[in-house]
C-alpha cells in the first residue's frame, strides 16, 4: 500500500508495471473478490531487471522535461566546508566539491568567516561570486571569497585563512535518485502523478521491446497520466496568492460617524 504521501515502494510499481503489460495474473477468490498468492503466473519474459531498468529509465526522461518549466520540484539545499588554504612552497588553493548528484546549480552562498553556522541568520550569508577566468579582476566589498569551477570542483581564488564549517550554502537541481531497493520511493514532491506517469512508460516500452503489441488505451493512458502531471507541475511555479483585508474606510468624519446633517 502507499505511504502517507501516497507513494509506491518501488517494489508495488513493479507489479502495477506487469499488471499493465500483461506480465502477471492473478486468480480471484469468488466469493471475497480479492485476489489470492496460490495460482499466480508471471510473463517469463519480462524479468524484474527489465521493469527496473524501464522504470528509472522512464523517471529521468519524465524528470527532465519537468525540469524545464518547474525545476524548484527537484531543487535542494546543502551547506559544504571549506578547508583553509594549504601551507608551503606550492600555493594550493581551497577545493570543494560540489555534490555528485547535481544536475544544475542554482546559487552559491557564502558564511562570513567567525559568524559560525548555528549562529547564522539569513541577512548574513552572501553570494559568492563565480569567475570564469583565473586572471580575472578580483572583486572587492564582499566577505565571500571568488572562486571558478573546474568539473564538480569549487577552486577559490584566494587564500583561506581558517576552515569554514558548513559556510558554503548550496542550491542546486538535483537528479532524482534511482529507484533500487524494493523499498524506495520517488523523492519529489511531484511522486504522487510520476509514479503512475512511468509505471505506464515503462510497460509500453517492455511491450514494444519484447514485440507484443501496444493497445490504443494504453497509449491514451499515458497521454492522460501525462497531462495530469503536467498540470502539476504547473502549479508549482504558481506565485503565492495573499489577500489584504482592512477596516472600513472611515465616513465623514474621523471617527466614521454620520454627520448630524445626515450625511456620509
Amino acid at each position: 500500500m502507499p505511504d502517507t504521501l501516497s507513494r509506491y515502494t518501488l517494489a508495488e510499481m513493479e507489479d502495477g508495471v506487469r499488471r499493465i503489460c500483461f506480465g502477471a495474473f492473478y486468480p480471484v477468490d469468488p466469493t471475497s473478490g480479492q485476489e489470492t498468492s496460490s495460482g499466480t503466473t508471471y510473463d517469463m519474459l519480462i524479468s524484474k531487471t527489465d521493469i527496473d531498468r524501464g522504470l528509472n529509465t522512464a523517471l529521468t526522461l519524465e524528470m527532465l522535461k519537468i525540469n524545464q518549466f518547474a525545476e524548484e520540484a527537484f531543487i535542494v539545499t546543502v551547506y559544504l566546508t571549506a578547508k583553509a588554504t594549504q601551507s608551503g612552497s606550492t600555493f594550493q588553493p581551497t577545493q570543494v566539491a560540489l555534490p555528485a548528484d547535481m544536475l544544475t546549480l542554482k546559487e552559491v552562498s557564502w558564511l562570513p568567516l567567525g559568524v559560525g553556522f548555528q549562529n547564522a541568520r539569513p541577512a548574513d550569508w552572501w553570494p559568492m561570486p563565480q569567475i570564469s577566468d583565473q586572471n580575472a579582476q578580483r572583486f572587492t566589498g564582499s566577505p565571500a571569497p571568488p572562486w571558478h569551477r573546474d568539473g564538480n570542483l569549487m577552486v577559490f581564488d584566494q587564500f583561506l585563512a581558517q576552515d569554514n564549517p558548513s559556510g558554503i550554502r548550496v542550491r542546486y537541481v538535483r537528479w532524482v535518485p534511482f529507484l533500487v531497493n524494493p523499498t524506495d520511493v520517488i523523492q519529489s514532491q511531484l511522486a504522487r502523478p510520476l509514479q503512475e506517469v512511468i509505471m505506464i512508460e515503462a510497460a509500453i516500452n517492455l511491450m514494444r521491446d519484447k514485440h507484443q503489441k501496444v493497445l490504443p488505451e494504453q497509449i491514451q493512458n499515458l497521454n492522460d497520466s501525462q497531462q495530469v502531471l503536467l498540470l502539476a507541475a504547473s502549479n508549482i511555479n504558481k506565485p503565492e496568492s495573499v489577500r489584504a483585508y482592512s477596516p472600513y474606510m472611515v465616513r465623514g468624519t474621523f471617527s466614521g460617524r454620520r454627520s448630524r446633517r445626515g450625511r456620509w
